[in-house]
Parts: structure tokens; C-alpha cells; sequence
């Protein structure tokens, strides 16, 4: 198909790749969450029916806990990626947390919502005014056919929104949000049928939100902080990247401010979940190498000695803006 020429828009040289590449490779973020998986498979679905000629795979694994994105589909395993693909990152903000390996010389396009510091691409469109990257791919897939949004694409779109507006109650979610997900809805997405996975508990994951609750600290500013050591995930039996359902859980408390979710991972380190419900916190997370949204950010610190320092010096920022 000819794709229309849109003389400045910021979707024209994306659009001009994706036409001439007869091979696409979708890869998002490690430890995806909904957004990133549900902005592959609807990317990689609405291209396929855009473009039957062309070869387009999904390179980054779905992840048991949102095997559900993919429905009824069999989860293959990951492709080899070759100079000769055209790869297209989406929701990854920087090139170290891509899941994939990327040879040297290969065409990468990134499609973000984060702080554009990486500019890892060829070819990028990064616009932190959109609540997820799922409503990028919504977008950008309406411009190159609004029929390529198959009822298939249209759930996993509408499942990455959702996710990632922990449905449609973050700052970011706006009228153009909520009409891209009716957009969707009108395309086949299930809207309650979603709504239900996103947040379902499992028994395990149960037992997590009772340990949070009960092992969490709240300080006199509203700083809620807790942190999950790798001994509590074993213990609960939660492998790693199933507790981030819980980040959301601290926003909840009507004394929590500003929250801080700690996660040990499989390497040692902890990833740093900063929150807050109105007060910026992406400059305490910059500070500790990390980056992000004003009210959703992230970072990843060493040890419990670090640890510690972010606690006290996000505590210190908030009392001294109550």
C-alpha cells in the first residue's frame, strides 16, 4: 500500500521505513509490563494486516503473567534478528533495557512516551504528552490504515492504555486517551473483560498485597515506602516481574503523599518504583541515575545502603513541600 505523504508530521519518516522494510522486528522493554506487550502485538498485528506482504514478528518474549494480551495465539519463541530487519522499540526509553539483541548496522525506530534522553535510534517519534505507548501505536497505525486495527490489535492496544493509565487515573490521561480507547472498544477490544485481567490476583499475588500492607512505612510527610527483598519473593513465591501489579496499591492510602515500591532483582540490584499523586518526584529519580514522568518514574540502586538514601532524601523532599 502507498503510504500518504504528511510533510511534517513526526509520523512521516516512521511511515516511509515501515512502507520500505520487508521484514519488522517489534521489541519493547525488559520486565515488560501491559504497554510494552500490548504495544508489540498490536504493532506487529496491525502491520501484519496492513502489509501481508511483509514478514513482521514480535522479537521480545510475552511473559507468562500477560499471556492473556496475547489471547488464543501460541507464544513462539523469540526470532533471530539480522542486519537486514527493521526494528521498532516500543516503550523503551533507554537502549541498556531493550529485550533483544540488535546487531550492529540494523534500522531501529523507537516509539515512546518517556523523557527522550537515549537517543538510541535512526528514527524516533517520543512524545511524553501521550498517556502510553499503546495510544502511539493506536495513532500511528490509524495513519498508515484505520482497518489495520483488528479487534486482535484493538484488545492488546486497549490492554496496554489501560495498564499503563492504571485505567484511566493518571495525569496523562486526556480526552484524546479516553477517545483512542473507544476508538478501540468500537474495534472488537473488550473492555471489561480487560479491565478484569489487569487486575487480577492471583493466590500468591494475594499473599504479596497482604505483605505490603501490613510491612509497609508511611512517614509524617507521606512518604509511603516499602521494599521487597529477594528472601520475601522466594518466601511468596513471586518471580520477578509479577510484583509490579502491587505499585499502584501504595496511591491507594489516604495518608501516602509520595511512594516509593523497592524490588530486588535477580542480579542484586533493587529497581525503584518513585510515585506520587501530585508533587513531581522525576528529579529525586534522576538523581539516583533514574528518570521518568513527573508522577511515575524509575530507577535502579545498588544495595540497601542506597536504598536507604533514596528513602531519606524523597522523605526530605516531601516535608519540605507539604
Amino acid at each position: 500500500m502507498n503510504v500518504m505523504k504528511r510533510g511534517r508530521d513526526p509520523l512521516a519518516p516512521l511511515l516511509a521505513a515501515i512502507e520500505a522494510a520487508p521484514r519488522i522486528v517489534t521489541l519493547c522493554h525488559t520486565n515488560p509490563d501491559p504497554d510494552a506487550i500490548g504495544s508489540q502485538l498490536g504493532l506487529v498485528n496491525g502491520l501484519s494486516t496492513a502489509f501481508p506482504e511483509k514478514t513482521v514478528r514480535a522479537g521480545t518474549p510475552v511473559p507468562a503473567n500477560l499471556a492473556w494480551i496475547a489471547g488464543a495465539r501460541p507464544l513462539t519463541p523469540s526470532p533471530t534478528i539480522t542486519a537486514a530487519d527493521l526494528v521498532i522499540v516500543v516503550d523503551c526509553a533507554n537502549r541498556d533495557r531493550i529485550a533483544g539483541r540488535i546487531p550492529a548496522g540494523t534500522r531501529v525506530l523507537k516509539i515512546d512516551h518517556h523523557p527522550n534522553r537515549d537517543r538510541y535510534a535512526e528514527l524516533g517519534w517520543v512524545d511524553e504528552q501521550y498517556s502510553s505507548c499503546a495510544e502511539m501505536v493506536t495513532a500511528l497505525l490509524t495513519a498508515i490504515e484505520p482497518a489495520a486495527i483488528t479487534t486482535t490489535a484493538a484488545n492488546a492496544l486497549y490492554a496496554g492504555i489501560v495498564g499503563d493509565t492504571a485505567q484511566f487515573s493518571t495525569p496523562e490521561t486526556n480526552t484524546q486517551t479516553l477517545a483512542t480507547a473507544a476508538h478501540l472498544v468500537a474495534a472488537g477490544a473488550d473492555a471489561a473483560l480487560i479491565s478484569h485481567h489487569v487486575r487480577d490476583l492471583t493466590p500468591r499475588l494475594r499473599q504479596l498485597y497482604g505483605y505490603v500492607l501490613s510491612h509497609l512505612t508511611v512517614t509524617p510527610s507521606g512518604l509511603g515506602h516499602i521494599t521487597l527483598s529477594r528472601t520475601v519473593l522466594r518466601q511468596l513465591q513471586i518471580p520477578f516481574g509479577e510484583e509490579d501489579i502491587i505499585v499502584p496499591l501504595l496511591g491507594y492510602l489516604t495518608d501516602v503523599r509520595v511512594w516509593l515500591v523497592f524490588i530486588a532483582t535477580p542480579q542484586g540490584t533493587f529497581r525503584v518504583h518513585f510515585r506520587s499523586k501530585k508533587l513531581p518526584i522525576n528529579q529525586i529519580a534522576t538523581t539516583f541515575g533514574g528518570g521518568g514522568h513527573p508522577l511515575a518514574s524509575g530507577a535502579f540502586v545498588d544495595n540497601f545502603t542506597s536504598v536507604s538514601r533514596v528513602i531519606a532524601a524523597t522523605d526530605a523532599y516531601v516535608s519540605a513541600h507539604r
